[in-house]
């Protein structure tokens, strides 16, 4: 389980922002301490497959920053996602939308606090030989 979130995280400055380098206007998230936290809309949630994008750029800033965590907030549903950049690395894809970005399924994300239920594996069946029992 990741450690909870700082609830009043809004209050104090964060340690650095982080902007995607083709919209320079546009704030992907904010540092506080070893998390990277991102606040946006139900819209900022892809649909198909449901995942949350980074862009590579931001990833790649904030890993070499000491960033352990992503958190995405989403205003519309109030739901906090997290997951570790080392989870994003082993279950990530880079996938060009507006520009190259590290793409994660939901299914590999917490939900408010709740630990992603580990992916089940069917067990091996031993097959007949010739339809015999």
């Amino acid at each position: 389980m990741l450690p909870q979130s700082d609830v009043g995280f809004k209050t104090r400055a964060p340690a650095k922002i982080y902007r995607p380098p083709n919209k320079p206007n546009v704030v992907a998230g904010f540092q506080y301490a070893d998390r990277l936290r991102s606040e946006r809309g139900a819209s900022g949630i892809l649909r198909n497959p449901p995942a949350i994008a980074f862009d590579r750029d931001v990833i790649a800033q904030a890993d070499a920053n000491g960033v352990n965590v992503l958190e995405v907030f989403v205003s519309d549903t109030t739901t906090t996602y997290q997951t570790t950049l080392t989870n994003l690395y082993q279950h990530g894809r880079i996938q060009t939308r507006f520009g190259p970005q590290w793409v994660l399924s939901l299914k590999y994300w917490s939900v408010n606090g709740q630990t992603p239920e580990p992916e089940s594996t069917p067990e091996p069946e031993q097959l007949s030989l010739f339809g015999g029992e």
